[in-house]
């Protein structure tokens, strides 16, 4: 069996998620963040295959999935700054998001900040009100019922 190795990002959900009347806001560790809002997308290792002389289809195969979700803040958010300086401990996360989906053991892997000025192309985004934005990799998640 020859096997070629693919990976393939099935993107499940990507944007801003807006609070609804079922929704909640943003959490880490259980505490809100005031004024955040989140962006999530999933992806999915794809494996494709050829089984023997069949050299016509090839079959594919899920692997792993992948999680991942920023934060939006329009200021810092102490806990998650408290683990930028490098230590040996890596300190994980669980993140909710507006949707009631919660990530759970997320690493912290970004954090940028831009705004209007940050140089050329920039000019049409209004970053000034979500200066922060702190993006988690995450190994699971569980979905609200309903």
């Amino acid at each position: 069996m020859t096997c070629v190795a693919i990976t393939m990002v099935a993107l499940a959900a990507i944007g801003a998620r807006g609070a609804g009347p079922s929704a909640g806001g943003v959490t880490v560790n259980g505490a809100v963040i005031p004024h955040a809002t989140s962006t999530t997308s999933t992806s999915v290792d794809i494996t494709e295959f050829r089984e023997g002389g069949d050299s016509t289809c090839s079959r594919l195969l899920a692997d792993c999935k992948h999680y991942a979700v920023c934060i939006n803040s329009p200021a810092a958010i102490a806990v998650l700054d408290a683990v930028l300086p490098q230590s040996a401990a890596s300190t994980r996360f669980s993140v909710g998001v507006e949707d009631g989906r919660q990530f759970s053991q997320c690493l912290l892997s970004t954090v940028n900040t831009t705004n209007a000025s940050a140089g050329p192309g920039f000019e049409h985004f209004d970053n000034s009100a979500r200066p922060y934005t702190y993006c988690f990799k995450c190994e699971d998640v569980a979905v609200p019922a309903g």
